[in-house]
């Protein structure tokens, strides 16, 4: 593994973390704001104080992948050997084909990795319809298409 892999995946890693900070946050401040609205109907769920209490403890991992993404540039221009190919990396297409465009191939580890990905977009989609968001969003964009159109 080059030094440029590893700042890859350490910043992979920090961003991976941020992520998930940044979206158990607004879990919470969500259910937080729900409970506050069961007893004032007029309170707002987000608020900039429950938002900042949530964003504060993520700047330090946002500032960490950072630093991680430019030492992944500056290692990158120092390697030489990042940018060469090798054989085995690749699939190339017909020979008869015009253009020599050159697809990597996709690893059983990266093909598991897109199988979690789309697991968990999926399981985001059905979480966002549970909760009834998909309504909201539902609600507005006809909202937004009726006003543009004249007829609302």
């Amino acid at each position: 593994m080059t030094r440029k892999k590893a700042f890859m995946w350490i910043e992979a890693g920090f961003c991976i973390l941020l992520i998930l900070m940044l979206s158990f946050g607004a879990i919470g401040i969500y259910h937080e704001g729900l409970a506050r609205k069961a007893e004032d109907p007029l309170t707002q769920i987000y608020t900039v104080e429950a938002v900042v209490k949530v964003i504060i403890p993520a700047i330090p991992v946002l500032v960490l992948a950072i630093i991680m993404a430019i030492a992944a540039l500056i290692v990158g221009k120092k390697d030489e050997k990042a940018s060469v190919v090798e054989k085995s990396d690749v699939i190339k297409r017909k020979k008869n084909s015009t253009d020599s465009y050159v697809l990597p191939a996709l690893s059983p580890k990266g093909k598991l990795l897109r199988k979690i990905l789309l697991a968990i977009a999926v399981i985001c989609l059905l979480a966002g319809i549970w909760n009834g968001s998909m309504t909201d969003v539902w609600n507005k964009a006809r909202m937004i298409c009726m006003e543009c159109i004249g007829m609302g």
